[in-house]
């Protein structure tokens, strides 16, 4: 685009704003002085026609009086319709007359009321008999076909008049007037009916736009206008009818006993605003016009000087394209040079290594290969810190967010930073607290490089004295977490006016001081960058000769709020950390909540068990129900819980329905406020986040962890106002216990830092479990995951068998049609079979629920068999383990008929507690009698169908 036209461009655009600036504040003022000239001229009109219409009403109940006068001392039916007859002739306005007492008509002339319908409980005549006079609203009179109204006068204390007139009667009144060209005038009964209008067939058909409105959006507007008119004395507003805007004026008619109102209509297009708007436009446009021509003439001028400074603006952009191609090259370089060196560099750290692990290296060559093998390392680092920088340069540097560990980032940092003291009187402090998250979320890699960045800078710089490491971590609003970090050393310091050229790319500062230092002059631009990344800062406080302190304040993600604990943080100072967390789960500890109660929601059994089993020592009461329904259920009849725990993938409704119909449609506040868990087996990146975002308040995936767990029950579950209620978490000798179990492990740990014991092994199986074996099963992670209890692990087996055996049943067969459903069924079998540590089934049903979900028919035929046959291997082995563990039942007649009646009552109350405890008892033996009652009972127990077990054992 040349430089006049954009001049040019440039006039017409002032030109255009300055027009549309005039043109709109103009109309903007005409019209709200127009309109209130418009709105003062309707209410004027619209008090002349309530003046007309009220003499009218009064004319016509006062010749109504006449008549009633003129017929009271008249008894006899003859008498009065010759008495009728001869005032219709004197008073025009009616068609007919009625004499009504409080229980017939008396006599009529003319076109009597003969609708009963309408004389029946009808609120004019019944108001006319205490004493007012009314104007009835129009009626269809059946017999003649005609549209009247009716004028209803008492006659004396027990007869009414009644003077039929036309229904047409008030729209010939006002259908003389007009306003503008079509703006008229109209009247409305009590409920919104039309009586008066220029328009006959609305008065004819007696028109209500409030009724239908109902039907018809489209007259939407003009019925709500029209229900705020019948309800209000007076008023102004807008509506459309016809498609056409409409303006309007109302107030209740004055003579009016029944509530009529007049309004006053016009369209707006012929208020006198529409004159004044077009030649307001037609003004601008002309103005407009006038503009255009001289942006024309005088942009020649104006782009004589624009000319110049776009030859020099070509030329710039020339030498910048030039510049940035050299740029490129040298990054492009540097990144090939960078992987091509990593290469022999591996092999010269590699085989240096490998070699100095040898017993016969003779010493001089031992000394001579930890040099190489050390300036290896120290190339190595300077050709990372290449390629990242070329990385950056090239726009392709990336942070890969992961859930770490902080306690294990912190301890490789010091690790590997703590050789670099060597010979050197060198005191390393690291300054943590035992608060410190033990969980984040964020690119641990990089969190590592930006510490090894800072500390190896430290250790370089300070001869001697001290170099100190402090870590804190804060969360602000939401799910986001503050790392910060300082490293502060005794070293040489940095003049001041060499601070800003401190995170320059390839460069060092003070180099004549520093020449026997080795570096790139790359760490500190690497670690601005990757702060950056982080939405975070670095600063730098120091004073020439006697020392530096970098600070750095990174985003990351929050998990959760379990600190890494005074015997860790401890460790880590003394930098005797060990990764612990076998050992920790071993003997972890559970709060007691017996004052809690939960609601688990699964429509697989086995998980259901398992859940149980994983809470159980929280000596919580739980609830377990198969489908969200029935938790809707539980919840709609107003049963409370601390907290439920809601599947996700279940049949008919998924747990995220169920969560929202509890929350949205019972309509209680405990169902909105109720925390609602999300458990699944699909822990896929992103989907906690749309837990959170569909009513959940927390989310744990399958196979659960302990410590997850815990945490979500601390946060959700407990109530520490009813622990102090109850005056203590734990009884006396529960306390002890656990203090005891504390200490020991404290001595233990203490222990292994001073090289006295080796770590504690995992405790081994329960003496029931004890040399059992089942293929595909890990027996020793399963008993952890149940805290060690081996009756909750072996309850859950026995129901993961049962459960299992019918769902293998109902996969034998699929098609595309029942694809959906096999997906359901794997996606339980999946996370069953992992929450009892088997994981190669566990994997094989999860590598067909993904298939299935894709709609790949073909790769679900051809791999179910192996999963049926996998798993059916599994549930054989438990079953034979089961059969094992229990051994031969002592024989009985008959069950216990007290200990059914327990069970029956159990189930009414879907107590699991109770109904595990009953068939635990009732399963001892080996009946001679109802044996089949009690195998069809276990079926049931572990299809979780209480209702059918009620029943029966109800009818027995």
């Amino acid at each position: 685009m040349s430089i006049r036209l954009k001049a040019a461009l440039l006039v017409i655009s002032i030109v255009v704003v300055i027009t549309a600036a005039n043109l709109g504040s103009s109309i903007l003022f005409t019209q709200n002085s127009l309109m209130e000239i418009m709105e003062h001229e309707m209410v004027l009109a619209m008090n002349i026609a309530d003046d007309l219409i009220s003499t009218r009403i009064n004319l016509l109940k006062a010749d109504a009086h006449a008549v009633a006068e003129a017929l009271n001392q008249l008894d006899d039916d003859t008498e009065l319709k010759k008495a009728m007859a001869v005032k219709l002739a004197e008073y025009r306005n009616f068609e007919a007359f009625t004499v009504f007492d409080r229980e017939r008509i008396v006599s009529s002339f003319g076109y009597p009321i003969t609708d009963d319908d309408w004389r029946d409980g009808n609120k004019y005549l019944s108001r006319a008999f205490a004493g007012e006079s009314v104007i009835s609203t129009t009626h269809r009179d059946k017999d003649a076909d005609e549209l009247v109204m009716y004028v209803c006068v008492p006659m004396d204390d027990d007869r009414v008049l009644a003077g039929t007139i036309p229904g047409m009667y008030f729209s010939g009144v006002i259908s003389k007037f007009r306003l503008w060209e079509t703006g008229n005038i109209f009247i409305l009964d009590e409920d919104g009916a039309m009586i008066a209008s220029i328009r006959d067939h609305l008065v004819q058909e007696r028109y209500n736009f409030i009724e239908i409105g109902r039907e018809d959006p489209t007259e939407q507007t003009i019925a709500h206008f029209f229900a705020e008119m019948i309800t209000s004395d007076s008023g102004t507003g807008k509506y459309l009818f016809d498609g056409i805007e409409r303006f309007c004026t109302y107030k209740h008619i004055s003579g009016s006993q029944a509530g009529w109102r007049v309004g006053v209509a016009a369209p707006l297009v012929e208020s006198p605003s529409n004159n004044v708007r077009d030649g307001l436009w037609f003004a601008a446009l002309m103005f407009l016009a006038s503009g255009i021509v001289i942006a024309i003439i005088s942009s020649k001028y104006i782009a004589i000087p624009f000319d110049k400074i776009e030859e020099q603006k070509n030329h710039l952009e020339d030498l910048n394209k030039k510049v940035t191609a050299a740029s490129e090259a040298k990054t492009n370089f540097l990144a090939n040079m960078s992987h091509e060196m990593r290469t022999p560099l591996n092999a010269i750290i590699g085989l240096s290594e490998l070699t100095l692990g040898f017993d016969n290296v003779p010493e001089e060559a031992l000394e001579n290969l930890e040099k190489i093998c050390g300036s290896g390392m120290t190339l190595l680092g300077t050709v990372n810190d290449i390629l990242d920088i070329s990385k950056i340069e090239a726009d392709k540097f990336e942070l890969i967010p992961v859930e770490y560990e902080l306690s294990s980032t912190i301890n490789d940092t010091i690790t590997q930073n703590i050789l670099r003291i060597g010979e050197k009187p060198l005191r390393f402090i690291l300054d943590i607290e035992a608060g410190l998250p033990s969980k984040l979320f964020g690119d641990e890699l990089r969190i590592k490089q930006i510490l090894n960045n800072l500390l190896s800078n430290a250790f370089k710089y300070t001869k001697e004295g001290t170099v100190t490491l402090k870590i804190r971590c804060e969360r602000d609003s939401g799910n986001n977490m503050w790392l910060s970090a300082s490293v502060s050393d005794s070293g040489i310091g940095i003049r001041q006016e060499d601070i800003g050229k401190l995170f320059s790319t390839y460069s060092q500062v003070d180099t004549k001081a520093n020449r026997k230092i080795e570096g790139t002059g790359l760490g500190l631009a690497i670690t601005r960058r990757m702060v950056e990344m982080m939405n975070g800062s670095i600063d730098i406080e120091s004073e020439y000769g006697k020392g530096t302190t970098f600070h750095i304040r990174v985003r990351q993600g929050f998990v959760n709020d379990i600190p890494i604990g005074k015997d860790v943080a401890s460790s880590l100072k003394n930098f005797q950390y060990s990764n612990r967390r076998q050992v920790q789960n071993a003997r972890f500890v559970r709060i007691r909540l017996p004052y809690a109660r939960v609601l688990v929601v699964d429509d697989v059994s086995t998980n259901l068990d398992v859940a149980r089993g994983m809470m159980k020592p929280y000596a919580m009461q739980i609830d377990c129900v198969s489908s969200g329904l029935d938790a809707i259920e539980k919840i709609r009849r107003g049963e409370q819980y601390n907290a439920i725990f809601m599947d996700h993938m279940m049949p008919g409704m998924d747990g995220i329905e169920a969560t929202r119909i509890i929350r949205e449609e019972i309509g209680t506040d405990y169902a909105k406020k109720v925390p609602v868990i999300a458990l699944t087996a699909n822990a896929l990146q992103g989907n906690k986040d749309m837990f959170l975002q569909k009513g959940f308040q927390a989310f744990l995936s399958k196979p659960i962890d302990i410590k997850e767990m815990d945490a979500v029950i601390r946060q959700w579950v407990r109530d520490k106002d009813k622990e102090k209620d109850s005056g203590a978490l734990y009884s006396g000798e529960e306390r002890r216990q656990s203090n005891s179990r504390r200490s020991g492990g404290d001595r233990r740990q203490q222990q292994r830092r001073n090289g006295d014991v080796q770590p504690a092994e995992t405790p081994s199986a329960p003496s029931l479990l004890a040399g059992i074996q089942i293929e595909g099963l890990d027996i020793p992670n399963a008993l952890r995951r149940f805290g060690g209890d081996e009756q909750s692990l072996l309850t859950v087996l026995r129901s993961y068998s049962a459960e299992t055996v019918q769902m293998l049943e109902r996969i034998k067969t699929v098609s595309g049609e029942t694809l959906s459903d096999y997906a359901v069924l794997a996606h339980g079998i999946k996370g069953s079979s992992r929450g009892i540590c088997a994981e190669a089934v566990g994997s094989r049903a999860e590598e067909l629920e993904h298939a299935a979900k894709a709609g790949d028919i073909a790769f679900v035929n051809e791999h179910n068999a192996a999963l049926i046959e996998a798993a059916s291997k599994l549930t054989a082995g438990i079953a034979a383990a089961l059969a094992a563990i229990s051994g031969p039942k002592e024989r009985k007649t008959s069950p216990d008929g007290a200990l059914l009646d327990e069970l029956k009552a159990a189930c009414e109350d879907f107590d699991m507690d109770r109904i595990d405890a009953a068939m635990a008892q009732l399963e001892q033996y080996q009946y001679e009698t109802l044996q089949d009652l009690i195998v069809w009972l276990r079926e049931m127990v572990d299809k979780m169908d209480f209702d059918s077990m009620a029943k029966r054992l109800a009818e027995r």
